[in-house]
């Protein structure tokens, strides 16, 4: 007979398990079966699942029944395999909660940050962004960083109220982004919140970015 739930903990005994499944063939209730034999429902509600409780079986002795087959892992190997997915979730969050860059360049260096530009919005300056990126590409050993929230990228109500007052396309405003990403040399992006809200244009983000820098 396969051991009940716990490992270590003995069967039921022959005895006992017929005396309960005569109870349960009168008619009585499982929770007056548990009160009377001082055993948990849920253990009745296992037994009979397992067939255990069948008279036809318990009255013939003279042959097994066939064993139940746990298709899961057994409970040690559970507790190892979450050990060690939580050792190397926890060893990747410490080392990845502050990363070091190694600058490869002779003297100093620089890096310009650009924080939620919005373009494509009327009100993005887009003459003062062209003259940072300018001062970006014509000082050595300066770099730009991105503080992400690119475009507006307008979400639920603001989508269906403000989006289409823009004179900005969608079409128009990923022409410039792309501009955008392929005029700065670029040393860190960083995906705004706002970004984070659609992941579809986080994708179209990274990929504008890869190409920007193929080129």
């Amino acid at each position: 007979m396969k051991d009940y739930v716990m490992k270590g903990r003995k069967p039921p005994s022959p005895s006992v398990l017929r005396e309960t499944a005569k109870l349960l063939d009168s008619g009585i209730p499982i929770k007056d079966v548990s009160f009377s034999m001082k055993i948990p429902a849920i253990t009745i509600y296992k037994w009979r699942s397992l067939g255990w409780l069948d008279l036809n079986v318990l009255n013939h002795p003279e042959y097994d029944h066939p064993k139940y087959q746990d298709p899961e892992l057994p409970i040690e190997k559970l507790l190892d395999r979450a050990e060690k997915r939580f050792e190397r979730l926890h060893k990747a969050k410490e080392r990845n909660e502050w990363l070091e860059y190694k600058m490869k360049i002779d003297g100093a260096f620089g890096l310009v940050f650009i924080g939620d530009p919005h373009i494509g919005d009327q009100g993005c300056n887009i003459r003062l962004l062209r003259e940072h990126i300018d001062i970006i590409n014509k000082t050595e050993g300066l770099y730009g960083i991105g503080l992400g929230d690119y475009t507006n990228n307008w979400a639920g109500r603001l989508a269906q109220r403000i989006a289409p007052l823009e004179e900005t396309t969608r079409p128009q405003t990923w022409r410039l982004v792309d501009w955008f990403f392929k005029s700065v040399d670029w040393f860190l992006l960083i995906k705004g919140q706002g970004m984070m809200m659609c992941w579809s244009l986080c994708i179209k983000v990274l990929y504008l970015f890869r190409i920007g820098k193929q080129r």
